[in-house]
């Protein structure tokens, strides 16, 4: 298995892990990786009020990287935004319809911190 395979598996992991940690917060996953002409989305929710929520989960192993969540720096935010906007043109989502987008940061030690409206949407 190369890097970028092993990278992705434990990627793979982190989210399952998240989405099982939204869960029990009340959360219900609609997809995990989505995909599409902009970028990737690690998990696709809903909240308990039913608003549409995109997480970015990010790991670290430790923290000389700095911490997970401030990998998720602008450029990221306009990456995950567009992919958001594909997201509701796919599904004829209607954008008065709103969302969220929340960052999971998981540590090494298993630490979950969830910022939720942890930015807004970025063109």
């Amino acid at each position: 298995m190369n890097k970028s395979q092993n990278k992705r598996r434990t990627g793979n992991a982190f989210e399952q892990t998240a989405g099982a940690w939204l869960e029990t917060k009340g959360y219900t996953i609609v997809e995990y990786n989505h995909r599409n002409k902009a970028g990737e989305l690690d998990i696709i929710a809903r909240d308990a009020s039913g608003s549409l929520v995109f997480c970015e989960v990010k790991y670290r192993a430790s923290g000389s990287c700095g911490t997970p969540e401030e990998a998720v720096d602008l450029r990221k935010q306009r990456r995950i935004s567009m992919a958001a906007l594909w997201y509701y043109m796919e599904n004829d989502i209607p954008l008065e319809r709103g969302c969220r987008f929340d960052v999971i940061a998981v540590r090494e030690d298993g630490d979950i911190r969830h910022y939720q409206n942890a930015f807004p949407f970025r063109k």
